[in-house]
């Protein structure tokens, strides 16, 4: 019984959608609202979310746990009455890798802890399998690419696509849709950003393709519009960037400032276009 509630909810937290909750009781008297910390009843399944909720990247955290508190909310309304009803439990890690680790051992010490959702730095997340292991608790990544990075362990799991297959994807187009001749990636200087400079040297090369030029700018972002003057003096056609969503808005604005313009030529065309 506890793997088949383990596998709805965490079924359920895959596909629930961003989207904020009205304040109100879910039929078991679990309001639904701001984060908690702790439990707030003594017979429920806890799901716990450990993410940064605080500082730059607390858009990993708020989204994750909008779709979390959604997903349980909706499991809980399926449950029959005489189930025990799942209560999320949440932790902000405020961005340190550190902390999050023992949040994550925290929760999972819990003895009605039934799963993790992690929404913090994914590096992190294979350090907890020994804790997760212990008591049989898997973890499921939000943001992030432990796949790609050949870190995923038993206990641990994801949600994104891996980078490996989206630079795949991400190559066929700028190579034989497009037809473009010289790519540019711009990642940032993480574990994330490695991964993804990794998966699409790797996808270019094996669409036939020489390798990309990269360019990596820090957490400050000071260094991104260096990054990018870069890779205009490499003549790059297309750009690949990795980052989080503040940083498309920020490259696209230096593209502009450059007056980079997208211009379409002979060769950059929909090569399964019809004629």
């Amino acid at each position: 019984m506890r793997g088949s509630r383990l596998v709805r909810a965490l079924v359920a937290l895959a596909f629930a959608a961003t989207a904020c909750t009205t304040d109100g009781e879910d039929g078991f008297g679990i309001t639904q609202q701001t984060p908690r910390g702790r439990p707030v009843r003594s017979d429920t399944l806890v799901i716990g979310l450990v993410g940064t909720m605080t500082g730059d990247d607390a858009w990993r955290g708020e989204d994750a746990f909008e779709g979390a508190d959604l997903a349980v909310h909706r499991l809980n309304v399926a449950q029959d009455e005489e189930e025990p009803p799942f209560e999320l439990v949440t932790r902000d890690d405020g961005g340190s890798g550190t902390q999050a680790l023992r949040q994550i051992e925290e929760l999972v010490a819990l003895p009605r802890t039934v799963g993790i959702i992690y929404a913090g730095t994914p590096e992190v997340l294979p350090r907890a399998e020994d804790a997760l292991a212990r008591r049989g608790v898997p973890a499921m990544l939000v943001y992030g690419d432990l796949y790609g990075a050949r870190r995923l362990t038993p206990h641990t799991f994801q949600m994104a696509p891996s980078l490996v297959w989206e630079a795949r994807r991400i190559a066929a187009y700028l190579l034989d849709d497009r037809r473009y001749e010289t790519v540019g990636v711009v990642a940032s200087k993480t574990f994330t950003g490695s991964v993804a400079v990794d998966s699409m040297q790797t996808a270019l090369e094996q669409a036939g393709d020489e390798r990309g030029h990269v360019t990596r700018y820090d957490a400050s972002l000071t260094d991104l519009d260096r990054a990018i003057e870069r890779l205009r003096g490499a003549r790059i056609e297309a750009i690949v960037v990795e980052g989080p969503p503040r940083v498309l808005s920020l490259v696209t604005a230096t593209l502009r400032e450059m007056d980079a313009d997208y211009i379409s030529t002979a060769r950059a065309r929909l090569a399964s276009a019809r004629n």
